[in-house]
C-alpha cells in the first residue's frame, strides 16, 4: 500500500532503523489534531500516536506510564499526585502548557494546576495522539508546550461481544475487568465495562485503587452519527513522605510517619457527547460536547468541580485535497473549595478560529488563527479579563509514496 510521509520523518526513521523491522502504516492512524479524522501522513506536523495494542504490550498500567513510551514526552512523577508530561522543554510549566484532551474536550483544570489522568482506564483507550507545539488554533490557551488527545474505545459494530478479564501481579495488583457489548437493530451500537484494580507502591503506605464504571454508544444516521460517553470512575490513593538519607540507607521502602503524606480519593463524572452531520459531499458539521463533575479530597482538602464544554465547527472541502474549518467553543468551570471558607474559583471561555489546508502539487500548507476571550474570577484569583490571539503556519513537502520501515 503507498504511503506519503516528509523529509523529516524519512530522516527520523533512518536514524531509528534496528532490529526487526516494523512498518509504520501512515494511513491507517486516524488522528484529530483538527477535531476532524484525517491520517498521519496528511497532517504537516510531527504527530505520534501510540495505540491501545503497544500500550497493552508493554505492559503500561496509567496514562503516564504509557506515555514514557513517547520520546518526545517527558513524564515527571509528582510524589503521589498526578503526573506532569513535559513536551518542548516546559519545564516547572509543563502542566499549565500543555493540554491533555478526551475524546476531543480538555480536561485542566481551571486554576492552570494541570490535569487528572490516573482515573483513566488504559484499558479503555483505544490511543493516544501527542502534537508537540501544536494545537492553540484550536484547543486554545495552554498549549504552548503541545497537545495529548486520550481517544477512548467505541462499540464494536457486532452484535453480542465480550471478555472478562482478572489480573494478579507486583505490589499487590489485583484487577478485574468485564466488558459487554451488542448492537441493537441496524443503527445502534452500545457497549458496558466495569472495572476494579487495587494496587499497592513499591514503599509502605503507597496505594492506588480504582474502579470504574462505562458506557458508550453510537447511533448512525443517514447524513452521520451521534456518539455519546460516560464514565465514572472512583481513586483512592495514598502516597508516603520524603525520608531522610539515614532513613533510604536503612529502609527505602519504609514510610516516615512524621512526614507530609497524602491521602486522598477522586470522583469524578464525565459525560461527552459527539454528533457529525454531512450537510453535503463537500460541508460537514461537528459538535462536541463535554459535562464533568468532580469531588477531591485529600489531608483535609475538598474541592468540588463543574466543567461546561461545547465545540461547535464546519468543514467545508474545496478543490481537490484543499478544506476551511471554521469553529468556536465555550468553556465555563467552576471550582469550589469547601475546607476553606467555601472559597469560588472561575474561569470563562469564548473562542473561535479558523484553518485553512491547501495543497499545491507535493506542497502542502497550513494557516490557522484563533481569538479567544478569557476571564477568570473568584475568591482563589484576582478578577482578571483578556484577549488571547494565536497563529498558525506550518507546510510539508511530500516527498515520496513508499513504505515506510523501522
Amino acid at each position: 500500500m503507498k504511503k506519503r510521509f516528509y523529509i523529516a520523518g524519512l530522516i527520523l526513521a533512518s536514524s531509528l532503523s534496528m532490529g526487526q523491522d516494523k512498518v509504520v502504516k501512515l494511513e491507517e492512524s486516524v488522528i484529530t489534531s483538527e477535531n476532524t479524522e484525517t491520517t498521519i501522513a496528511d497532517i504537516p506536523k510531527n504527530i505520534t500516536v501510540l495505540t491501545g495494542e503497544e500500550i497493552t504490550q508493554r505492559g503500561a498500567k496509567t496514562v503516564a506510564e504509557a506515555l514514557k513510551l513517547v520520546s518526545s514526552v517527558i513524564v515527571k512523577e509528582m510524589g503521589g499526585a498526578d503526573a506532569a508530561f513535559d513536551i518542548r522543554g516546559q519545564g516547572p510549566t509543563a502542566k499549565s502548557n500543555v493540554i491533555v484532551l478526551v475524546d476531543g474536550a480538555p480536561i485542566n483544570s481551571i486554576d492552570l494546576s494541570g490535569y487528572q489522568t490516573s482515573n483513566i482506564p488504559v484499558d479503555n483507550i483505544e490511543r493516544i495522539e501527542v502534537i508537540p507545539s501544536g494545537g492553540s488554533v484550536l484547543y486554545g490557551d495552554g498549549a504552548v508546550g503541545g497537545t495529548i488527545n486520550i481517544v477512548t474505545k467505541a462499540p464494536e459494530n457486532k452484535k453480542n461481544y465480550g471478555s472478562l478479564n482478572s489480573e494478579i501481579g507486583s505490589y499487590g495488583l489485583k484487577k478485574q475487568q468485564i466488558t459487554y457489548g451488542t448492537k441493537i437493530g441496524e443503527k445502534l451500537l452500545v457497549e458496558v465495562d466495569y472495572l476494579k484494580k487495587e494496587k499497592d507502591g513499591y514503599r509502605d503506605y503507597s496505594k492506588d485503587d480504582l474502579q470504574s464504571f462505562g458506557f458508550r454508544s453510537r447511533y448512525k444516521l443517514n447524513d452521520g452519527e451521534l456518539k455519546f460517553k460516560y464514565n465514572y470512575s472512583k481513586n483512592d490513593f495514598k502516597a508516603p513522605g520524603a525520608l531522610t538519607k539515614d532513613e533510604v540507607n536503612e529502609d527505602r521502602t519504609q514510610s516516615n510517619p512524621n512526614a507530609w503524606r497524602i491521602d486522598g480519593k477522586t470522583e469524578k463524572n464525565n459525560f461527552v457527547g459527539d454528533y457529525l452531520y454531512n450537510i453535503n459531499s463537500d460541508l460537514e458539521f461537528k459538535l462536541l460536547g463535554r459535562y464533568a463533575h468532580e469531588n477531591y479530597s485529600s489531608n483535609g482538602s475538598n474541592y468540588k468541580t463543574e466543567v461546561k464544554y461545547l465545540k461547535p465547527q464546519l468543514k467545508y472541502s474545496y478543490l481537490d485535497e484543499n478544506y476551511v474549518v471554521f469553529g468556536g467553543d465555550i468553556y465555563q468551570g467552576e471550582t469550589r473549595d469547601f475546607a476553606y471558607g467555601n472559597g469560588k474559583s472561575e474561569k470563562n471561555s469564548l473562542g473561535g478560529f479558523i484553518i485553512n489546508s491547501s495543497t499545491i502539487e507535493k506542497f502542502r500548507f497550513t494557516q490557522g488563527y484563533r481569538r479567544q476571550n478569557i476571564e477568570y474570577k473568584g475568591d482563589r484569583f484576582v478578577t482578571r479579563k483578556f484577549k488571547e490571539d494565536a497563529i498558525e503556519l506550518t507546510g510539508s513537502y511530500l516527498y515520496s509514496d513508499w513504505d515506510l520501515h523501522m
